[in-house]
């Protein structure tokens, strides 16, 4: 019971965290993990006119968190039915970290450092503590993960700009030490067929491919687990 209170508590806070990375970053993770934490207030001397606009915006901070809440409990109550004991606590910190980086990438197009190395580390800890991979699929995944994007914009630069940020080639690499080569190349194929659906459907060429990023992780956590697919 006291998991699913944190993590309901964690998701409701997920969205006033990612709100605060905007007003300070870039910065040193010391730094960061100082400033995400504050205590909510309206600023002195605010016009009335204001007023009803700020409010808005919490009542939507509060609706957003309570969505995030009732996500991260029901992903934590699934862990708990389908993961074995010792892997728990690592799927639960994937889905912790994964749920940050999504509300943030989707406000400011960012996938902070402070969030995306903690990440590649739990891949490989969680590759080594029993995880769906070996801790060698799990290096040549982080290294697949680098290369790819990596070599796919130094192809394509000089046709298209700015075509993927640093934060999603560090994103990639630490999926590709959590899923392997093998998982990581389904991983792109639906955060891609999620992006263009978005895409058509929001009628929009660009946008945070974050989100599609951690749809596409969590449908392969899933799917590598149930061995719905295979690596040979």
């Amino acid at each position: 019971m006291g998991s699913f209170v944190f993590a309901f508590l964690f998701g409701l806070s997920v969205p006033f965290i990612a709100s605060r990375f905007g007003k300070f970053l870039p910065s040193d993770p010391g730094t960061t993990l100082a400033m995400i934490w504050h205590r909510p207030r309206f600023p002195k001397g605010i016009s009335r006119r204001r007023i009803p606009l700020l409010k808005q915006k919490w009542a939507e901070l509060i609706c957003y968190g309570m969505m995030w809440g009732f996500l991260l409990a029901f992903f934590f109550r699934v862990s708990d039915v389908t993961f074995a004991p010792e892997t728990q606590l690592w799927v639960r910190m994937f889905f912790c970290i994964t749920a940050l980086l999504t509300a943030i990438d989707d406000q400011y197009f960012l996938l902070p450092d402070v969030l995306t190395v903690p990440l590649l580390f739990l891949g490989f800890g969680f590759s080594i503590w029993g995880g769906e991979i070996t801790p060698q699929m799990s290096f040549f995944g982080a290294l697949y993960g680098y290369l790819l994007p990596t070599l796919s914009v130094f192809l394509v630069h000089p046709f298209i700009k700015d075509s993927f940020g640093g934060g999603d080639v560090k994103m990639l690499t630490a999926l590709g030490a959590w899923f392997g080569f093998f998982g990581l190349s389904v991983l792109l194929m639906i955060s891609v067929c999620s992006f263009s659906v978005w895409s058509i459907c929001m009628k929009k060429r660009s946008g945070a491919y974050g989100p599609h990023l951690t749809f596409g992780a969590i449908l392969t956590l899933f799917l590598l687990h149930f061995h719905l697919i295979d690596f040979f």
